[in-house]
């Protein structure tokens, strides 16, 4: 028996399955309702990551599996609107957190009138990146001194732009709890 606990996903309580009984009955679940997913993957014109969004709603196929009474409505048409549901709220996360985090945008020309030393700005810049790794170093310094874009810094380094996205949100969480001090 394997106990599953399920509070991560708001489910109260303690679920005990036998690990193949169950994991049978997921298998055919997933292969009946795997078009649902892709085709509410479709319908919300979701293109960059496809797999993560597909993950999204298998995790939520499988809460709907769990929720589902039987009393309201047929299982499909609970399942369709949990799954959509739930990667919709991950889509406005997602949002939520590229405008809170959106860089401000500076005229092209303002970087035409400034005179500055390109060292002296790297190493200032490092100044403040003591207590970051490497990738959250790399983050900063390609956007800040290169002004390279997301999508640049992830094929410099031959990863998605996912894992830049974690490297940034990182940094700045990190960045956020540093004392401000002044020279």
């Amino acid at each position: 028996m394997i106990h599953i606990y399920l509070s991560y996903l708001g489910i109260q309580g303690k679920c005990i399955f036998q690990k193949e009984k169950f994991m049978n009955s997921f298998d055919k679940l997933v292969s009946q309702h795997n078009r649902l997913i892709y085709k509410i993957i479709h319908s919300l014109k979701i293109y960059k990551e496809y797999e993560y969004y597909y993950n999204i709603g298998l995790q939520a196929l499988w809460e709907a599996s769990l929720k589902f009474d039987g009393k309201s409505a047929a299982f499909t048409t609970f399942a369709y609107s949990v799954i959509k549901g739930r990667i919709l709220n991950e889509l406005r996360l997602e949002n939520k957190w590229e405008v809170i985090n959106q860089l401000p945008i500076v005229e092209p020309h303002f970087f035409n009138t400034l005179q500055y030393d390109t060292y002296l700005e790297k190493e200032s810049i490092l100044h403040y990146c003591n207590g970051l790794t490497l990738n959250q170093k790399r983050w900063v310094i390609h956007t800040f001194i290169d002004h390279e874009t997301l999508n640049e810094i992830a094929r410099r380094y031959s990863v998605n732009t996912c894992a830049v996205k974690s490297w940034r949100r990182d940094a700045l969480k990190k960045l956020k709890k540093q004392p401000h001090t002044s020279n």
